[in-house]
């Protein structure tokens, strides 16, 4: 028996068998009966599960041998997206949690990218996370079904940098005779 993988959606490639000098392959869509093709089918990836196709050789003119069985397993890719709760936080203080709202789920796991070098490996649909410096981050969710398929989100998050006070006065200050207008 030979299995092969495909992620739904994921372009399938026609099957293949090898075959002796002087025989044609014929495929089957049932292990006994049927009428055989000489096409190789190629599976379709829009729905999951397993599927089985059945191959034989046969010599030209001649008999045909006992069939082969093809299992195709489809396995669902996920639909990846996450929410923020907050887009935009403060340097100092800052506290992003990023909730999973993938869909099309079967067993999975889930890597969260903060694009600072930090990672988070987790089965949970949820991380929080705290930057240590300022600036735009493309956040990455990476679904994966089943330890097989894979899709990934990603999401813009700012951390705005703590102000710096700086104001200007007149100089020199006398009391009671200057009046104090500060300028930021």
């Amino acid at each position: 028996v030979t299995t092969i993988n495909y992620c739904q959606f994921e372009n399938s490639t026609r099957l293949l068998a090898k075959v002796l000098p002087g025989h044609q392959l014929l495929w089957y869509t049932t292990a006994t009966g049927g009428m055989p093709t000489t096409n190789a089918p190629i599976p379709s990836t829009s729905l999951p599960g397993t599927f089985k196709f059945f191959v034989s050789q046969k010599a030209l003119f001649g008999c045909e041998g006992f069939r082969r069985e093809i299992t195709v397993n489809v396995f669902r890719t996920p639909i990846p997206s996450f929410t923020v709760n907050d887009l935009r936080q403060c340097q100092n203080g800052n506290s992003f949690t990023f909730t999973s709202t993938s869909t099309n789920l079967q067993d999975p796991g889930y890597i969260w990218e903060f694009d600072d070098g930090k990672t988070d490996t987790t089965t949970h649909n949820f991380s929080v996370y705290s930057y240590t410096k300022s600036g735009n981050f493309t956040v990455k969710l990476k679904a994966t079904n089943a330890n097989t398929c894979t899709a990934e989100k990603t999401q813009l998050v700012t951390v705005v940098p703590k102000p710096t006070a700086l104001f200007t006065y007149p100089a020199p200050l006398c009391e009671n005779q200057t009046p104090v207008i500060l300028t930021d």
